[in-house]
């Protein structure tokens, strides 16, 4: 019996009618339910339904992070905020769009009570808040503009720059592998020859024991040796110096 093929279609939650009900405070507790951290939305200074769907974000984003991580990320998002009242162009959600994110980079370059902001500390600036912002948009689908989404790397200079790699030519690649294919080649002969030794048999030595069986046996190399030459090669020349064998 064919089994219907399941449907993997992720279907998106029907735009809602109306905004996300407000958060009176974000909260978030340890495992044992006590709470740990709590943070008042009204501080954002965002509209009302920006700040709710933010306030959501964060609290969801960050229920498992450090409470170092989550100040930090408060203050970012205040920030923000402090950016959406100074520009006075976003007074409800659906006015959040890609070009709001993009006057908030031109903004963060600019001098703040005397002293610009480094450039590493811009692209932190928006890296704390891209996650939450992200996880706002995914949670409330038609709440903001169409098309709205948080430009990937918009500050390009604030990470380490990589400098261009050499890249070996083909004439030199060949060049080299064709030293690896050498020491390959040389490595396997000398396992060969290795093997054509361990494959000879072993020789018949007098009283029909074998090299094998000495060596086995406790015997020195040299008695071994010794044994292994013929009769005449062991013979003694005498102290007297005659030179007359014993």
């Amino acid at each position: 019996m064919a089994r219907s093929r399941l449907d993997r279609t992720l279907r998106l939650e029907p735009t809602p009618t109306d905004h996300p009900a407000e958060i009176a405070e974000i909260q978030f507790r340890d495992e044992w339910g006590r709470i740990v951290q709590r943070f008042n939305p009204v501080l954002f200074g965002m509209p009302d339904d920006i700040s709710a769907a933010i306030s959501r974000a964060f609290r969801d984003h960050d229920v498992a992070s450090s409470a170092a991580t989550r100040t930090a990320r408060w203050f970012a998002l205040r920030v923000f905020g402090r950016f959406l009242c100074e520009d006075a162009r976003v007074r409800r959600a659906v006015d959040l769009d890609t070009a709001t994110i993009r006057r908030f980079i031109t903004w963060l370059a600019n001098p703040t009570n005397g002293r610009r902001r480094g450039v590493q500390s811009q692209s932190g600036q928006l890296g704390m808040i891209r996650p939450v912002l992200k996880r706002a948009i995914a949670d409330n689908p038609g709440l903001f503009a169409p098309g709205f989404a948080v430009p990937n790397n918009p500050i390009p200079l604030a990470g380490v720059q990589r400098l261009p790699q050499d890249r070996l030519t083909p004439a030199a690649m060949r060049a080299l592998l064709a030293v690896c294919y050498a020491e390959i080649d040389t490595a396997w002969d000398k396992f060969q020859h290795g093997q054509i030794i361990v494959a000879l048999p072993n020789l018949s030595l007098h009283g029909g024991r074998t090299a094998e069986r000495i060596a086995g046996s406790g015997s020195s190399t040299a008695s071994a040796t010794a044994s292994c030459r013929p009769l005449e090669a062991r013979t003694l020349t005498s102290p007297i110096g005659s030179g007359s064998p014993r």
